[in-house]
């Protein structure tokens, strides 16, 4: 029992910190330059990206992590490399920060 609930436990872990629909929110508003969660663009584009449908799980976490890096080093932010800003720890967008908008 105790070796079930050890595994279990290892495999909620995420290096990358937030709740996904966080995540997408932030990446939604990042591509529509706007902090206001409810500007008819975020809102498309949340429901395109199923934001309260996508499971938090650490891979989604991950592929936000990086639209929102690619996006960002795509406007010249951390020396205009990705990789760079997904792999910053410190990098944290406002909602995901928050914990919610």
């Amino acid at each position: 029992m105790i070796f079930f609930i050890t595994t279990n436990a290892q495999s909620e872990y995420c290096e990358i910190p937030g709740k996904t629909i966080h995540w997408v929110a932030d990446y939604c508003m990042y591509q529509a330059e706007t902090d206001d969660f409810l500007d008819e663009k975020v809102q498309a584009c949340f429901e395109k990206n199923q934001g309260y449908k996508v499971k938090d799980i650490c891979e989604n976490k991950r592929k936000y992590k990086m639209k929102i890096c690619a996006h960002l080093s795509g406007m010249g932010y951390f020396n205009s490399n990705a990789e760079i800003c997904f792999k910053d720890i410190e990098f944290l967008p406002p909602t995901v920060k928050n914990d919610g908008i």
